[in-house]
Order: structure tokens, then C-alpha cells, then sequence
């Protein structure tokens, strides 16, 4: 029976892997689910249609001064005519030769950190970095500019309002040449939580040394939920695909 299980599973998530759409082919207001795949890396995604908003490609540089491709996709999930969330995929369709060392990378993405509920560096290390945070985002709104500016306006094309407050959690891995940026932007409406327009962290609900009640709850949830989450994307960045749990909202009544 136990063996029956395990396969069941391991055909599930392979059929999961297999449905993942490519990131090189996405087109603004495409929808996806499930996962999408780079090069030969298959990273998932949290259940709930997932709306193409803005696309980025560029280079970066190696510590040689070396060009290697740079992907960049930001996604949406709207419901109930607000931003649910929004997700976004930094990451290279293919490994880059000779970097395998730290400070061949020139990044450190838990430093100079301020006003972070979560910080941890996990098992990484000076030549393999890793790194995973939360923090309030306190005046949330998307600039402008192609990119930011693209996903504004499909925001609003979707009629989907935009919260004074977003929850940051934000991942990211480094390993053999290769990274996976990955960072999602969580809606304190959505779980009921009561708006503070305050800016300014020093005064507001939402700051870092005022945090308590059901402020300091969703912040825990979602805190628990980024643990769940990075372990889903580096095992997934590994080959051995792992879903990622539901997005760490209260269950609808």
C-alpha cells in the first residue's frame, strides 16, 4: 500500500513538472498554473492563476566581465476585484561557466538588510549564498518605467485594487554557477487584517517594533508559509520538483 502511495505521488509531481510552460514563451497577459520551466530547471508555483503582467530580459556579468542571459517574469492573482498577490522569477535559462565561488558572484542578498520580520541565511554559505526574508512593504504601489509601469497598467486593466501595505517574502539561492531569485508579494487585505495608511515604520502597525495582534499573526503565517517555500524552489532547482503549499490567506468560510 505504501509503495502504491509513493508512486500516486511520484506521478503526480512529475505530471505537475511536465505541465510546466516555458518562461522564454510567456506573453504578457497569459495566464499560467502549476510551475514554469527554464533551460532545463522546472521552479512551481502556489495554486490560482497566475496572470502575466510584465517581461524582462537582459544580461548580467560575470566577475570576469563576462555577459550570461538573465530572465525576469512578474505574475498576478486577482480575486474580488483586488491583487491577491503577485510573484516574480529571476533566473538564467543556463548555468555560467567557471562561477561556482562567492565573491565571483559580487552578491550578498541577506546584507545591509533593515526592517526585516525574517532573515536567515539557511544552509548557505560564503561560496554558495542563500538567503531568506520578510518584510512590510509601508506605501506599496508599482513605479513606473517599462516594466513596473507595464504591470501597473494591467493591474488596472483587471479593475484589481492595490493595497496601501504588501507582506514581502523574498528567496533567494545561489549554487554551481547558477541562481534562482524568487519573491512573492502577499495582500494583508486578503486575510482581514484592518488598513494603516502610516508610512513611516516608526509609527505604523505594520513596523517591525510594533508589531502585534492580528498584524503580528499574518506576519508569523506568512513567515512559516517563506520556510515552506524555499525549501519547494531549492529542491525544485535540484530537479527533484516540489510543489509550493497554498498561499498562507485564512480559509474562505
Amino acid at each position: 500500500m505504501r509503495v502504491k502511495l509513493f508512486l500516486i505521488l511520484s506521478v503526480l509531481s512529475c505530471a505537475q513538472a511536465n505541465a510546466a510552460v516555458n518562461m522564454e514563451e510567456l506573453k504578457p497577459d497569459d495566464v499560467v498554473k502549476t510551475s514554469v520551466s527554464l533551460g532545463e530547471r522546472t521552479y512551481p508555483l502556489p495554486a490560482g492563476d497566475w496572470h502575466v503582467i510584465a517581461r524582462y530580459s537582459s544580461n548580467g556579468l560575470d566577475w570576469a566581465g563576462n555577459p550570461f542571459p538573465v530572465r525576469n517574469v512578474l505574475l498576478a492573482q486577482y480575486k474580488n476585484k483586488a491583487l491577491f498577490s503577485m510573484l516574480r522569477l529571476i533566473s538564467s535559462p543556463t548555468d555560467i561557466p567557471g562561477v561556482s565561488r562567492r565573491h565571483e558572484w559580487k552578491d550578498d542578498p541577506c546584507g545591509n538588510l533593515k526592517e526585516v520580520y525574517l532573515k536567515n541565511t539557511l544552509q548557505g554559505n560564503y561560496n554558495l549564498p542563500e538567503c531568506l526574508y520578510v518584510k512590510p512593504i509601508l506605501g506599496f504601489g508599482l513605479g513606473t518605467g517599462a516594466y513596473w509601469g507595464d504591470a501597473n497598467r494591467r493591474i488596472q486593466e483587471a479593475g484589481a485594487s492595490i493595497p496601501p501595505v504588501a507582506l514581502y517574502v523574498d528567496y533567494n539561492y545561489f549554487r554551481d554557477g547558477g541562481f534562482v531569485h524568487y519573491s512573492v508579494w502577499l495582500n494583508p487585505d486578503i486575510a482581514g487584517i484592518p488598513r494603516d495608511p502610516t508610512r513611516l515604520a516608526i509609527d505604523s502597525k505594520w513596523g517591525v517594533k510594533n508589531i502585534t495582534g492580528q498584524y503580528k499573526q499574518f506576519v508569523d503565517q506568512a513567515s512559516s508559509w517563506a520556510y515552506q517555500l524555499a525549501a519547494s524552489v531549492k529542491s525544485s532547482y535540484k530537479d527533484d520538483f516540489q510543489p509550493i503549499p497554498d498561499l498562507p490567506y485564512p480559509a474562505e468560510k
